[in-house]
């Protein structure tokens, strides 16, 4: 289990103490990119529907983790529907 898995892990549970690092690193191992600005923007580099926001403030609300989580699980929900897919068309 990778540094990204764990800290997955561990905000599923609790969601609190979460930092930036800790979104940065699970947005980016999930396949999303980071553009900077007053508060960063986490796009998915395949499905650009899929955005969130990561704040510059050292303590933020709860509701950017719980965002975070849920636009990761949709990445991989899509990720598995688009195999299955494939899978069905090569039959």
């Amino acid at each position: 289990m990778g540094e990204a898995d764990k800290i997955l892990s561990r905000l599923r549970l609790s969601p609190n103490n979460c930092t930036r690092h800790d979104l940065e690193v699970i947005y980016l191992a999930n396949g999303f990119e980071i553009r900077e600005g007053n508060h960063g923007i986490a796009k998915h580099t395949k499905y650009k529907r899929l955005r969130g926001t990561l704040p510059n403030h050292r303590s933020f609300a709860i509701g950017y983790v719980t965002t975070a989580i849920k636009l990761i699980d949709e990445a991989i929900r899509l990720g598995q529907q688009e195999k299955e897919n494939e899978q069905k068309t090569t039959r």
